[in-house]
């Protein structure tokens, strides 16, 4: 071992959480890369980053996390810090079943929800549970009406899922119903059993096919965050009028 380096065992670690992380992106492809084959959770939390990093070293999904089941990213604020998303292309996650996207208000920027879908298509993943924070830009239809925007990337990943919990955001621009809005719209009974999602002008819609019920329920915490979780059962849809 030459002056200056640790003899890490990087390569027989199954779960690294990052918090508070402060760094770029290049020493966390570069982390993931030295544990590939082993680690089944991965946790990064950060509120800035360096933008100046250099990725070009690493192709496109380049990096299969074979045995990684959970991802989880909290990233609040803006600018800089959510530079830290763009190594969601450069990896690949078979086996992925949970995935937990917290303060993570850019995944409505086109260039992450794109990120996304093609993180669950290239990877082929089941994705089983889905924790989001709803931290909406608003948008105005031609009436006046606002209309939540929702992530084309849930259409990818509700074939497989069984919990899904949203959480209203915690930006300045966050209302209290921008979660039951949302949910509004996603739980819309369609003819067609083939496909869980049907894209509309103004965004997703969950489509239910009625052998399989999404069972919700809602509550306010203190802080006012609204959850909704959805549990899969193997029977007709009774109850989308409770919404």
């Amino acid at each position: 071992m030459s002056t200056g380096t640790l003899d890490f065992p990087w390569a027989q670690l199954q779960q690294i959480s990052l918090v508070k992380y402060i760094g770029d992106q290049n020493s966390i492809l570069s982390l993931l890369k030295a544990c590939s084959s082993t680690i089944t959770h991965f946790s990064l939390a950060a509120t800035q980053a360096d933008s100046s990093s250099d990725i070009q070293d690493f192709t496109l999904s380049g990096i299969v996390l074979r045995e990684l089941v959970q991802l989880e990213f909290d990233i609040p604020g803006s600018g800089e810090s959510r530079e830290l998303l763009q190594i969601i292309p450069l990896i690949c996650t078979p086996k992925l079943q949970r995935l937990s996207l917290t303060d993570c208000g850019a995944v409505f920027d086109t260039r992450v929800d794109a990120a996304l879908v093609g993180l669950i298509i290239r990877s082929k993943c089941k994705l089983r549970s889905l924790d989001f924070t709803l931290d909406v830009t608003i948008v105005l239809q031609d009436d006046g009406n606002i209309v939540p925007p929702i992530p084309l990337f849930f259409e990818k990943v509700s074939h497989n899922l069984e919990e899904f919990v949203l959480m209203k955001g915690t930006s300045e621009s966050a209302r209290e119903d921008d979660c039951n809005a949302v949910l509004r719209r996603m739980l819309v009974a369609d003819e067609s059993p083939n496909d869980t999602l049907s894209h509309t002008s103004h965004g997703s819609r969950l489509r239910t096919p009625s052998s399989i019920l999404f069972f919700w329920r809602t509550s306010s915490s203190r802080d006012g965050r609204v959850v909704a979780r959805w549990t899969r059962l193997l029977r007709s849809w009774s109850g989308r009028d409770r919404l």
